[in-house]
């Protein structure tokens, strides 16, 4: 074989291999690709803040206010006459009353090949004030106080409503701003007391038909 020919068929081997080199490099990226996007997309959820009439709350100590993002492990605090609400996506949603402060925490970080739903949850540590929390069906939201952990804890597997009032003003807050759900529950412990208070007054028993 002459020389030409040689350096023809070493040129030809070479280019050869690099195409082949490309070839897997391309099938590597294409295999690879879709499985990181899932393992990311999860972690893309964040919570979504609403006012009501708009106006400011204190996150982190800034104002913010509707369509502000709400990042896990932050400190909400409502002024007198103004409520909020946060979206929480996949989990659920957390009513706040005027007057009321919280740390709010939450995660959703299913298994990208067979999610589990366990595996989305949210905290919220009712500093004062009252709050209502509504979760998803297989979400998890816990109300905790300062002083105790779990305070009120959602069912496994069922969607429902929780709700919590801590500190002195607690009563005024859910009067003046919360769903109704959270103001019949306040409603109903209110009316207890009070029959109570009857009881004692009539001596535990029932009037007599004299009286």
């Amino acid at each position: 074989m002459s020389t030409s020919k040689r350096k023809s068929v070493r040129a030809i081997a070479v280019f050869l291999a690099f195409a082949i080199a490309q070839v897997y490099i391309q099938l590597s990226f294409a295999q690879t690709a879709p499985r990181s996007f899932a393992a990311i997309l999860p972690q893309q959820f964040v919570a979504q803040l609403t006012t009501s009439g708009n106006a400011p709350i204190s996150v982190n100590g800034a104002p913010a206010s509707t369509g502000a993002t709400i990042l896990s492990g932050a400190i909400l605090e409502t002024p007198p006459g103004v409520s909020a609400s946060i979206d929480l996506g996949p989990i659920g949603k957390i009513d706040l009353a005027p007057g009321t402060k919280i740390r709010l925490e939450y995660e959703c970080t299913p298994d990208p090949q067979n999610a589990n739903e366990e595996n989305c949850k949210a905290k919220v540590t009712v500093i004062t004030g009252c709050v209502v929390a509504t979760n998803k069906k297989n979400r998890r939201i816990q109300l905790d106080t300062e002083q105790q952990e779990k305070a009120r804890e959602s069912k496994k597997g069922a969607a429902g409503v929780l709700n919590l009032c801590v500190g002195p003003a607690a009563g005024a807050a859910a009067a003046a701003g919360l769903s109704l759900a959270a103001k019949l529950a306040i409603a109903a412990a209110f009316i207890g007391a009070i029959g109570g208070i009857i009881a004692i007054f009539h001596g535990g028993g029932n009037p007599s038909p004299a009286v």
